[in-house]
């Protein structure tokens, strides 16, 4: 393996890593927008069933949505 060769491969498993963070980071902005949207829908007394209908989450976790607001 030449040295441009390697080096490619060390930027291509860099860029790998900094994709993943990226990726992760977008993964946990929607994740806490879709719970802020469950509080805001669960304080104009949509139901819980509801709220998990349309947000996608799990109904447990509307209910603990619920306990929080």
């Amino acid at each position: 393996m030449d040295d441009e060769f390697s080096t490619k491969i060390r930027e291509w498993l860099s860029m790998t890593k900094v994709g993943r963070i990226i990726e992760k980071e977008i993964e946990q902005a929607v994740d806490e927008n879709t719970r802020k949207l469950g509080k805001a829908m669960l304080r104009k007394k949509i139901s819980p069933e509801e709220v998990a209908e349309e947000t996608g989450l799990d109904l447990e976790e509307v209910e603990k949505l619920q306990e929080e607001k």
